[in-house]
């Protein structure tokens, strides 16, 4: 007896699965999983996911890195302060009261220790800015990275001069009292940039603020996100700055690259 043939309906149905044995039907495939920020717009989300995914597989080098920069920034400071005390001059004097009172004065040898510790100071920041953003940038290019990533010094010479030049800034800029906190705001972007696009520091300061102001908007929620963030993490005599340090640096560069529609790493 003849079986009477699938009608037209049922055998051109689009949803239906060819029927294989033994095999089952074709999954439909999530496109999270290939998210890719580069060709869509900018967006503070998809920087902390990019920073916290990147974060998670460059975790070593990320965190020794910060841990050893942090502490090289003390050594500016306790060059200063140790060899002002040690070299200045003290006199002993006894009150009325039969209270003993210590004078400290400046000598010309304090005096150098103050510069000479100051120098060191400006010298290891820029070294640490250099080397560690250096870093941040191989992620950013999807290179592989180590510990010595982090270590390795991009454009020092052009860092120096953008760091002495930043500091005058706020400095000066701080006598109106936002001044500064404009100046910062503006030129936030000056020493990724001259470490990702080899550049030289008045190039890199101008590319800065045309960024800024042509992406108001979004420059300014991440700026008082990060600085949120920022705070977090000296929240607690500074111990979580090895985390949330990584963190700001990496979405600081990924903003850097998407406002200016350039691309990075997935």
């Amino acid at each position: 007896m003849t079986q009477p043939l699938p009608s037209d309906e049922t055998s051109h149905r689009s949803d239906a699965y060819p029927v294989h044995v033994g095999a089952s039907p074709p999954q439909p495939v999530s496109s999270a999983v290939h998210a890719d920020p580069n060709g869509v717009p900018f967006n503070i989300g998809a920087a902390f996911t990019w920073a916290l995914s990147k974060f998670s597989s460059n975790a070593v080098g990320l965190v020794g890195g910060a841990v050893v920069h942090t502490l090289l920034q003390a050594v500016g400071p306790a060059v200063a302060i140790g060899g002002a005390f040690a070299l200045s001059q003290r006199t002993t004097t006894i009150g009325r009261a039969g209270v003993e009172v210590v004078e400290v004065s400046l000598t010309p040898g304090s005096i150098v220790a103050i510069v000479l510790g100051v120098l060191v100071a400006l010298a290891l920041l820029a070294y640490s800015l250099s080397a560690y953003i250096g870093g941040v940038v191989d992620i950013a290019n999807g290179a592989l990275t180590s510990i010595g990533s982090f270590f390795t010094p991009r454009r020092y010479g052009s860092v120096v001069a953008a760091t002495l030049i930043l500091l005058v800034a706020v400095a000066i800029g701080s006598i109106v009292i936002v001044g500064g906190v404009i100046v910062v705001f503006l030129f936030w972007f000056t020493i990724p940039i001259i470490v990702d696009r080899g550049v030289g520091p008045l190039v890199a300061m101008k590319a800065s603020a045309a960024l800024v102001r042509a992406n108001l908007g979004e420059s300014l929620v991440t700026a008082l996100l990060l600085g949120m963030v920022w705070i977090v993490g000296n929240s607690v005599c500074g111990l979580f700055i090895i985390v949330t340090g990584p963190i700001v640096t990496l979405i600081a560069l990924f903003a850097l690259r998407r406002l200016a529609d350039e691309t990075i790493a997935p």
